[in-house]
């Protein structure tokens, strides 16, 4: 009887830590802006892609995926050192953009077009986050390339980013989560549901 314990024990612990594996690893920037700031943002986040649709039309930047929030953008693409730096200063320079931040695509560019793990991924985030208590949707974009997946937001309070984080800790086939995010509220450490 202590062998089968034993066994259904490990077989237990092995099965927890394989679920621990396949967890997203999880990168946190936080954007240090006020409220103020954010609210005195003039334009949309749908115009303000217009005009950096307008300032990136060079062909080189085309395959460009971009996460805007708030005026916070996240450049995402296969560019050499050069040419990401010239996109983030032509963002930059777009009025409305309060933070600019370039993040190397984990696929090809030549993929990029035809992302259906990404488009996946995307979906089903955001989903989650319009489905859930206490979390505003409309404060969040989410985009992701491949298998890795930007979110760029405004957190209002601790309980949503707890709900945040424990949607993309608990996303199949996410590799990786960066998350862009302004917090508007006080209190440091978030609660966490584990």
């Amino acid at each position: 009887m202590k062998k089968i314990n034993y066994i259904s024990t490990l077989s237990i612990a092995l099965l927890c830590l394989s679920a621990e594996a396949t967890q997203p690893a999880i990168e946190e920037v936080r954007i240090p802006l006020t409220t103020k700031e954010i609210d005195n943002n003039t334009l949309d986040d749908l115009a303000l892609q217009v005009k950096i649709i307008k300032a990136l039309s060079k062909q080189q930047y085309k395959k460009l995926h971009f996460s805007i929030c708030k005026g916070i953008v996240v450049l995402i693409g296969d560019l050499s050192k050069e040419l990401a730096q010239d996109a983030v200063n032509k963002v930059q320079a777009v009025e409305g953009v309060r933070r600019v931040f370039y993040e190397p695509a984990t696929i090809p560019v030549g993929a990029l077009a035809a992302d259906n793990n990404g488009t996946a991924l995307t979906i089903s985030i955001k989903e989650k986050m319009t489905r859930s208590f206490g979390v505003d949707a409309s404060n969040f974009t989410v985009t992701s390339v491949g298998k890795v997946v930007y979110i760029t937001g405004l957190v209002t309070n601790a309980h949503e980013e707890a709900v945040i984080l424990d949607i993309v800790r608990n996303e199949e086939g996410a590799d990786k989560v960066k998350l862009y995010l302004v917090k508007t509220y006080q209190n440091d450490k978030p609660r966490i549901n584990k």
